[in-house]
């Protein structure tokens, strides 16, 4: 896998207030591990316990369900299908969002489907950016690689990666990426693959890590 992007963390000037006022939000949604992480660790800085947040926590995917136990929060919605926003969305139909203040700590590339239906059923939504996601250069040893075929297959991680990696390749480039085995994390990434004539051939289901590792050694080695 290389990395065609890196996470930079991103001090959001409304993300200490947010957290003084936590229990004045009926709703915490986290949509990445990321966002986790570094909710936890500002958290951490401002002297806020998450462990005592009794709103309602929402997360998207069951690799983000696990960070956000592992910071001592109790996760209420989880979507039984479909770890994207899309799926998170289904799976709040039945919360009573109206008046609902909401708290979405994010990356700076959300996509904003999750914040516009919220606020379509009546939620009032405060997005704080706490990271960045910014392009990490290709080496010239890697486009080496991937001109001469020496790469067989290409994981991606996340929407992002896909951009990053195609916007910075030449038409040449892009050609020998399209030889290649594309794995995806899940369908948003997938979608983005399709953006760029990629179509993936396999998609990890769960959307975790482990399920994307195992999805790339069982296609290699049969």
């Amino acid at each position: 896998m290389v990395a065609a992007a890196a996470v930079v963390p991103h001090a959001d000037p409304q993300l200490p207030r947010a957290l003084e006022q936590l229990e004045q939000y009926q709703l915490l949604v986290l949509t990445s591990q990321e966002a986790v992480a570094q909710l936890a660790y500002r958290a951490q800085a401002l002297g806020v316990r998450l462990p005592s947040y009794r709103g309602q926590v929402a997360v998207v995917g069951e690799a983000t369900r696990r960070a956000v136990e592992r910071i001592g929060l109790a996760v209420s919605i989880t979507p039984e299908a479909g770890f994207s926003q899309a799926g998170l969305i289904q799976a709040l139909s039945d919360c009573p969002l109206e008046g609902w203040r909401v708290l979405w700590p994010r990356g700076d590339r959300a996509a904003p489907h999750l914040a516009q239906a919220l606020r379509e059923r009546g939620a009032m939504v405060d997005e704080v950016v706490v990271y960045r996601t910014e392009p990490r250069p290709l080496s010239s040893q890697r486009r080496a690689d991937l001109r001469e075929g020496r790469v067989r297959a290409v994981v991606y991680t996340a929407p992002s990666q896909v951009e990053f990696l195609c916007q910075q390749l030449d038409p040449a480039e892009r050609k020998a990426l399209g030889q290649t085995l594309a794995f995806s994390i899940g369908p948003e990434t997938s979608r983005a693959l399709a953006r760029w004539h990629l179509p993936p051939v396999g998609e990890a289901w769960p959307s975790t890590f482990a399920k994307l590792a195992e999805l790339v050694r069982d296609h290699l080695l049969h």
